[in-house]
């Protein structure tokens, strides 16, 4: 699934909301500040949940996914971070067949002989440090992990990511996001807030879309649209 809209699409569309101002497609630092400015809207979008003091969940299911080509090294405590992953969902030890639990930096540096091959052993726990991702206790073998993931997205650049990685319908509010994004640059401050709510209103709508999916979580009978729970 991708974006309705091509890169260039999406730059001339906030081009138009701006007046079509000639100015901004050139500039001594990016070639055209409109598709800058798209990418910014667009990182925006897939990496935050706070809008002008608004919280909304947003979801965006393409950018979920797993890494499962790394196994560990008997004797290294280790695997390294997918270059994509903006936070670890989870691992899974695939040859074991269990999931690994996930624990902060500080917890695992309170473990003794984390690199001690005489308590190697299966990974029970990990924990995240930048590029890598530590295990406790070290490995003693060669195991298969499978690590979750949600990912960045990449900046679109007209050619190899030409289109969104989600779905078309978050075409509007990349846009819109944009613009009020770019009124704050052009110091055009009376626009704003007209198109921060149109934005709020968009996402909004579209992620109680996506949490229908949870109605297939419940496998209670329901009677009249309510759980069976709700009469006991």
């Amino acid at each position: 699934m991708a974006g309705h809209y091509s890169f260039s699409e999406m730059a001339d569309l906030l081009k138009f909301e701006l007046g079509e101002r000639t100015d901004l497609e050139a500039h001594s630092v990016f070639t055209n500040l409109y598709g800058e400015w798209i990418n910014i809207a667009y990182m925006t979008l897939t990496t935050r949940d706070m809008f002008w003091g608004k919280k909304v969940m947003l979801f965006f299911p393409e950018l979920y996914t797993s890494d499962a080509t790394q196994s560990t090294i008997d004797g290294r405590n280790y695997l390294t971070t997918p270059s994509s992953a903006l936070y670890i969902e989870g691992i899974w030890n695939t040859t074991d067949d269990v999931k690994l639990t996930g624990i902060s930096w500080r917890e695992y540096m309170g473990y003794t002989a984390r690199a001690n091959t005489a308590s190697e052993a299966a990974p029970t726990l990990y924990a995240r440090r930048g590029a890598r991702i530590y295990f406790y206790p070290q490995p003693d073998d060669e195991y298969a992990m499978t690590i979750y993931h949600r990912k960045r997205v990449n900046r679109l650049d007209g050619s190899t990511y030409n289109y969104t990685e989600i779905g078309e319908e978050w075409d509007e509010p990349i846009l819109r996001l944009a613009v009020a994004q770019s009124l704050v640059r052009l110091k055009r401050y009376d626009e704003i807030k007209y198109h921060q709510e149109e934005f709020l209103e968009m996402v909004g709508g579209l992620s109680s879309i996506y949490a229908n999916e949870k109605k297939d979580w419940e496998n209670q009978i329901t009677v009249s649209g309510r759980n069976v729970s709700d009469y006991k």
